[in-house]
């Protein structure tokens, strides 16, 4: 009985069907393209257009000083560039960053343009619109040479080089509000914060390191250099007030009256101020737009757009065969190319004269916009 189940067994295994072979793969679709289909998914990728630099103010300003008419011999694109021009009684606001001086932004403007421009630190001078006090001890002229040493919102650090008058010390720092700074020379008279008196005896400081204080008696703020003139404002006791004229600036303070000596017969002073300035004008009346116009400037290899050319400005085209631009061979189909420039010419912008390797210019597609000529 057993070895007839075994047997069985044996037999229903053998009577199943053995396992068929995998199934073939799928055939790949295959996509034919149709006659407008290119073979080449991105014959020609656009190209990006150059962003042209622009001349900015100065994100973090110290001061923003502003006058009517300013001239300096050298506008520039970037610090340290080449020179575009120079600007001649032009209305300006200078703008002077914060922090250890830099070359500062001059924004150029009356009723027909904007031009901001680059400024050489050396070139950014300022001077006092009424007498200053430094220290304690010493007041400014208004031609006082300062030395721009910094600045913060609201104010300037500017000090002034008194080694002609003081062995200590050589420099008189201070922090000045903007608001009591000009571009120009003002007039003012900075003796009579002194005093009102003239024709005072005169003395002359007779070693070196004579010490000056604010006080009779008080510790010395500063040290005298020998061999100075000075005048004798008052004398109480052992110690004269005395007022010391420097290169743009008065000296005053306390001394021992026994460090001052008469001094020999002869003094005199002198000083001379001039400004020349050059002026053109045209006839011409040229083409005028109902819209701003982008402005830009191009001197050597550097190109950046400078400010605007406004509204119903008069302007010149400056025809030179072709529209400035950066391009050669027209451009591939759908492809991107550089912004062509116009050339122009601002004959009523008196203030602004241009270098000759100097060139204004306006978007081509700008200036196409604008009104015909009369």
């Amino acid at each position: 009985m057993l070895r007839r189940g075994w047997v069985s067994l044996v037999l229903a295994s053998c009577s199943r069907p053995a396992a068929g072979p995998p199934p073939p793969p799928a055939p790949t679709k295959i996509e034919i393209p149709g006659p407008n289909a290119s073979a080449d998914p991105d014959p020609s990728p656009a190209v990006a257009a150059p962003v042209v630099p622009e001349v900015r103010e100065p994100a973090n300003a110290a001061c923003r000083i502003a006058e009517k008419a300013w001239s300096v011999g050298a506008l520039r694109l970037t610090e340290g560039g080449a020179s575009f021009g120079q600007a001649v009684s032009a209305p300006t606001t200078l703008v002077m960053p914060a922090g250890q001086p830099r070359a500062p932004t001059a924004v150029l403007e009356d009723a027909m343009v904007i031009v901001r421009a680059r400024i050489d630190p050396g070139d950014a001078r300022v001077f006092p619109r009424t007498r200053i006090t430094l220290g304690g001890y010493l007041v400014t002229k208004p031609n006082v040479s300062f030395q721009w040493l910094g600045g913060a919102a609201g104010r300037l650090r500017l000090g002034v080089d008194a080694t002609a008058v003081l062995s200590e010390p050589p420099r008189v720092d201070a922090d000045v509000s903007c608001d009591a700074l000009g571009l120009n020379t003002s007039q003012f008279t900075a003796r009579d914060l002194i005093t009102q008196r003239t024709n005072l005896p005169e003395k002359r400081v007779a070693r070196d390191g004579v010490g000056l204080a604010l006080e009779r008696g008080g510790a010395p703020v500063a040290r005298l250099k020998a061999g100075g003139r000075v005048e004798i404002v008052e004398v109480h006791g052992a110690d004269s007030k005395i007022l010391y004229d420097g290169d743009g600036y008065f000296v005053f303070g306390w001394v021992p009256s026994v460090d001052l000596h008469v001094p020999p017969l002869g003094i005199g002073h002198g000083m001379g101020l001039g400004r020349l300035g050059r002026r053109y004008s045209s006839s011409h009346r040229g083409r005028t737009c109902a819209r701003d116009l982008s402005l830009l400037i191009e001197v050597g290899s550097e190109r950046a757009l400078v400010g605007t050319v406004k509204k119903g400005a008069s302007f010149l085209l400056v025809e030179e065969g072709a529209p400035a631009t950066d391009g050669g061979e027209p451009p591939a189909r759908g492809r991107r190319t550089e912004p062509r420039y116009q050339r122009i010419a601002l004959p009523l912008v008196r203030w602004l004269l241009l270098d000759d390797k100097a060139r204004l210019l306006i978007p081509e597609d700008e200036w196409k916009e604008c009104a015909a000529p009369p």
